[in-house]
């Protein structure tokens, strides 16, 4: 099936006055793209917001909706997900869907610092690299390189075997395997400049 004259909307088009081949400018094409709604131009980011907000809302009234994830029942062990308990018991007994309803606030708050920490510490390396240069730059560049040598989520793990297994040693662990892209970013921009 063959359509003949122009589509409506496209290059030659009623609503469009350009020509097929015409170029054009920067200005126009942003004007285009402005005139779309949000969720037309970036379906994904309204869908990670969603998301995110859920999560949040999850954690801040979740812990109110489920009962104690410390409880035990050791009548019902290892349940299969039902309505009392949606996604099922553990060996103890513990609901696992309240246990991961409280887990929210914890998770949201290791993965701020982490983010926040590996930003602040590798923002102010690379600046320290870009701005002095030389010796220094080279120094802290290899040390980078050896860091990020390693998978990310390996060097996590073998930091947290090395230092210890609780929240605030995973928490470093990963600000560490992050730290080096910031460094690189930082840098990239002072130098740059």
């Amino acid at each position: 099936m063959s359509m003949t004259g122009p589509i409506p909307g496209g290059p030659g088009g009623p609503d469009n006055p350009h020509e097929p081949g015409d170029d054009f400018t920067a200005t126009e094409l942003s004007a285009q793209a402005v005139r779309l709604p949000l969720w037309r131009r970036k379906p994904l980011l309204i869908v990670g917001a969603v998301i995110l907000a859920a999560y949040i809302v999850l954690a801040i009234v979740g812990p109110f909706l489920v009962d104690d994830p410390r409880a035990t029942d050791p009548a019902n062990f290892l349940q299969s997900p039902s309505a009392d308990n949606l996604f099922g018991t553990d060996k103890f007994g513990r609901d696992v869907f309240a246990r991961a309803v409280h887990a929210t606030r914890l998770d949201i708050s290791v993965g701020l610092i982490i983010a926040v920490s590996a930003m602040i510490v590798g923002s102010v390396i690379g600046v320290i690299s870009g701005y002095f240069g030389g010796w220094v730059d080279e120094t802290l560049m290899r040390f980078t390189d050896i860091i990020l040598a390693f998978p990310g989520f390996v060097l996590a793990l073998v930091l947290v075997a090395a230092i210890g297994n609780s929240t605030l040693n995973v928490t470093i662990a990963v600000t560490v395997a992050y730290i080096p892209y910031f460094i690189r970013l930082t840098r990239a921009q002072v130098l740059a400049d």
